[in-house]
């Protein structure tokens, strides 16, 4: 839902991509902590499917730049003029 509000109007719903990339890097990083501390499974790469740390951790380097904007990046105002 939010992705689709983000692609709509990406002024008037700034927010929803932001929070689409904040509850995956919070989910990413609950299957971290789950698989390490729950599982006792060891931080080392199998080629296994479900899931594991090493591609918990895979996902949450992948989202690094989506983070990164999400914190940093400017937020589009109403008085700016559209391309």
């Amino acid at each position: 839902m939010f992705i689709v509000l983000g692609l709509y109007d990406a002024r008037r719903f700034w927010w929803a991509t932001r929070s689409m990339v904040a509850i995956l890097l919070l989910l990413y990083f609950s299957v971290l902590i789950y698989t390490l501390f729950f599982r006792n499974e060891p931080l080392i790469p199998t080629s296994r499917r479900g899931l594991s740390p090493e591609r918990a951790l895979q996902s949450i380097i992948f989202f690094v730049p989506s983070l990164l904007r999400m914190l940093f990046a400017k937020r589009p105002t109403k008085n700016e003029k559209k391309n």
